[in-house]
């Protein structure tokens, strides 16, 4: 009798064990930084060259971008990426950045949710529309138990235009044909750089197109666990009184 109790007792904990991994595993390996080439291929970050180009911000709140995630900023080296307020960015000042890269290819890996403000850093470029606002979400992982940021100004979210849109068309003399333009860079802040470069953290992957994230897949955790391994320990105890 005393080795078919130790038998089930050691069932049980087998049974315990081995679904914690199963259901825990998969849950906090299921999300994967993702690598946006701003703007999109093959346009990139640029100075927009024709009225119904799309705006940043358009192409910003057509993605969910996490922390974690890495933002592509593919520019002409004469161009800077510019990390500033939102002040800065309402009205184009390019004097005080909070950070600024230079170089033609930058990768910036999102350090914290919030919102971050991005301008080019080249005369004219901010205000011919080259400056985006971008909202960053929690982590996928922690996406069910952290409320999400507060909502943005309803300006500076629309991708119908306003005064956090990205400024008017107003091409330069010399601009390349509808669909093109020169290069330009952008960077993001919230308070305080919300960014880090990436030259010491080795990127993921990067997809030739834009990724677009979908809503954070609903993680088994908490209840759920509970739920399983209870049923599993629940049937154990039963084969116990039965074989008792």
């Amino acid at each position: 009798m005393a080795s078919r109790v130790e038998f089930f007792v050691a069932l049980v904990w087998a049974l315990v064990v081995v679904s914690a991994v199963f259901l825990v595993g998969p849950s906090s390996a299921s999300w994967h930084a993702q690598v946006f080439v701003v703007g999109g291929e093959p346009r990139g970050w640029t100075q927009p060259a024709a009225p119904d180009d799309e705006t940043y911000n358009h192409w910003a709140a057509r993605n969910r971008f996490h922390v974690g995630d890495f933002l592509h900023f593919k520019y002409d080296k004469n161009d800077s990426v510019l990390v500033v307020s939102r002040d800065d960015y309402k009205f184009c000042g390019a004097s005080r950045p909070a950070q600024r890269f230079d170089g033609g290819d930058t990768r910036v890996r999102l350090d914290h949710s919030g919102f971050s403000y991005y301008i080019s850093g080249a005369p004219g470029h901010c205000d011919a529309g080259q400056r985006m606002t971008v909202r960053v979400l929690p982590p996928l992982q922690d996406a069910a138990a952290t409320p999400a940021p507060a909502e943005a100004p309803a300006a500076a979210m629309a991708p119908g235009g306003g005064e956090d849109e990205g400024g008017s068309f107003d091409p330069p003399p010399g601009s390349t044909p509808p669909g093109h333009g020169g290069g330009g860079g952008g960077g993001g802040s919230m308070s305080g750089p919300a960014f880090t470069a990436s030259s010491s953290t080795p990127p993921p992957h990067e997809h030739q197109h834009q990724h677009e994230h979908g809503a954070a897949p609903a993680s088994i955790g908490g209840c759920c666990h509970r739920h399983v391994i209870g049923g599993l320990v629940l049937g154990a105890s039963s084969l116990l009184l039965l074989g008792v």
